[in-house]
Parts: structure tokens; C-alpha cells; sequence
């Protein structure tokens, strides 16, 4: 999937940085960060109200995926890869 669109979005200095701190914590770029937390909020948002997720079908790796497969998978990954990651380990204080 070509990704050669762009979104200007208005942020407080505390969202960047926490954003940014997210992104970092999971391993990927904040580009990819965004966008892949975007996916799973655009998709809850319209599967909720009924309608076609437009980006679904692009994550059918070889073709076959009806809307519902692709949509079971984009789900296994965004769980993996924005809500699987475990939180930093907090010391203890002796």
C-alpha cells in the first residue's frame, strides 16, 4: 500500500510527548504508531456503525481473505503490536 497522503494534526506539547514515548516503547516509528492507533480507532468507530472499513482489504496477504478475515486479522495484529507490548517494569523502592 502506497503511502503517499498526509495528516496535519493539532497537538498539545504534552500529547507529542506522550505520543512520541508510546511509540517508542513499542518499537516503531511514530509514523507507524499513529497510524496503526488510528486503524483500530477508525475500525471500532465504523464496524460499530455499520459500515466498510476501506483499509481492511489490504491486509489480506494472499488475496483469498473475505472482509470479515482480513478484519479478524487486522484485529490479531493491532493487539499484538499497540496492546501486547508489556509495560516498563517499575522499581521498587527499598
Amino acid at each position: 500500500m502506497a503511502k503517499d497522503e498526509q495528516v496535519l494534526i493539532k497537538l498539545s506539547e504534552s500529547e507529542k510527548i506522550g505520543f512520541k514515548k508510546a511509540a517508542e516503547i513499542s518499537g516503531i516509528g511514530f509514523s507507524a504508531w499513529a497510524r496503526q492507533v488510528l486503524r483500530i480507532a477508525a475500525t471500532k468507530e465504523l464496524q460499530g456503525a455499520g459500515e466498510k472499513v476501506p483499509f481492511l482489504e489490504v491486509l489480506s496477504i494472499d488475496g483469498d481473505k473475505s472482509p470479515e478475515e482480513a478484519s479478524e486479522l487486522f484485529h490479531k495484529i493491532m493487539k499484538k503490536s499497540v496492546m501486547g507490548n508489556p509495560k516498563p517494569k517499575e522499581k521498587k523502592l527499598k
